[in-house]
């Protein structure tokens, strides 16, 4: 661990810390949100990837532990910011984008996923509006298609080729399905009987159930019987 709090120690460092006599810039610096988040140590322990804001554009900057240098940057420029990212596999990461808005002053979440190695190589947009370029704009109810927002449900840690997501559905019934960080490739699992739905997962990533609340707080919640314990709830419809 004395490598990363070298790590930590370096970025703290090379923030500015002029303490200014003007009220006013005082409380901007101290009001600000810190400009380093996110800090993920790869599984065999030897990278550590540190999301960054630079220019109000998320960037991550991945570190090699053992010699405390430098070894890659992702930033996406104008394509999205990076709002947050995990890894997949030791070798390959997946990042969370987001893009501006006109809306807004912040930028505004697409669903979108990109997976890239960790030396930026076999960068590719996995899930998202905007997969297919071909096709943007246009929208696709297939179960298999990738050109839709999505967030990441369970990492799937013991496969390297794939994790569980939820693709969004208009009208709030969504998606579950498993996606490969290669190719983008999708498997559809299933489809949520209630709207806006909160997957459960057991830890190897098999669906036991979903469920949703309403205003008044009253739950709904379905059990998915393939993946549950044998014999469990035996007397139970689900």
């Amino acid at each position: 661990m004395k490598f990363l709090y070298k790590i930590l120690l370096s970025f703290i460092i090379s923030l500015p810390l002029t303490v200014y006599s003007d009220t006013d810039a005082n409380a901007e610096l101290f009001g600000s949100w810190p400009d380093i988040r996110d800090v993920v140590i790869s599984p065999n322990g030897k990278y550590v990837g540190v999301v960054q804001t630079v220019n109000r554009q998320g960037i991550v900057k991945i570190l090699d532990l053992e010699s405390s240098q430098l070894i890659s940057i992702h930033d996406f420029g104008e394509k999205g910011s990076i709002s947050g990212f995990f890894w997949a596999t030791n070798e390959r990461l997946v990042f969370s984008v987001t893009r501006p808005s006109t809306r807004t002053t912040e930028n505004w979440g697409l669903g979108q996923l990109v997976a890239a190695n960790i030396d930026g190589k076999k960068t590719r947009l996995i899930a998202g509006w905007g997969t297919d370029e071909n096709r943007k704009g246009v929208h696709n109810r297939a179960k298999t298609d990738p050109n839709r927002g999505a967030y990441v449900v369970h990492t799937l840690p013991e496969d390297k080729n794939h994790i569980i997501v939820n693709f969004f559905d208009n009208a709030g019934f969504n998606d579950l399905a498993k996606l490969n960080i290669n190719n983008g490739k999708v498997t559809y699992i299933t489809g949520s009987p209630v709207i806006y739905p909160s997957w459960v997962l057991n830890s190897q990533g098999e669906l036991v159930g979903v469920w949703t609340a309403d205003l008044d707080n009253t739950a709904e919640i379905y059990l998915y019987k393939p993946n549950l314990p044998k014999g469990s709830l035996e007397s139970r419809e689900c």
